[in-house]
């Protein structure tokens, strides 16, 4: 059984309502990163969500029947979606992305662990160094996606 680590971040800028997300997927020695715009956003919670599907989405591409994925976030909100545990927001564009994740990685056999990271700590612990790198990655969408709804 192998284990990869997600760590997510979003950023959202409610004025603009632009939206990035980053990620660091940890797979043995490697780190890969990625990040991304996220249009359409409304709430910084669903810019989490969706920043936390993604990461899932591209670790459950990377593993096998049988591995674990953990998931790193500091947004409770997103974890608790992705455990499917918020079930007032069923119908939300987040709660139906992170139900279409969830089938995915159950499709493939392969178990979730959640953890949360608490945000913005400093450096302490690999899980907040991951967090951090994934927070810079955010930021970089979200200017992206500023630019390029003022072009």
């Amino acid at each position: 059984m192998r284990t990869v680590i997600v760590s997510t971040d979003a950023s959202f800028c409610a004025a603009t309502r632009a939206a990035g997300w980053g990620a660091v997927v940890k797979d043995g020695e490697v780190d890969k990163t990625h990040s991304g715009i996220i249009r359409g956003c409304t709430r910084s919670c669903q810019a989490e969500a969706l920043a936390l599907t993604a990461g899932v989405s591209l670790a459950a591409n990377t593993v096998d029947a049988g591995d674990r994925i953990v998931v790193e976030a500091d947004s409770a909100y997103a974890l608790d979606l992705m455990r499917g545990a918020l079930f007032k927001d069923r119908r939300s564009l987040e709660a139906r992305v992170a139900a279409d994740t969830r089938l995915l990685v159950r499709r493939k056999g392969v178990t979730l662990v959640f953890r949360q990271v608490p945000a913005h700590s400093g450096d302490v612990t690999a899980a907040q160094r991951r967090n951090r790198v994934a927070d810079a990655l955010a930021r970089a969408g979200m200017a992206i996606g500023r630019m390029e709804a003022s072009a």
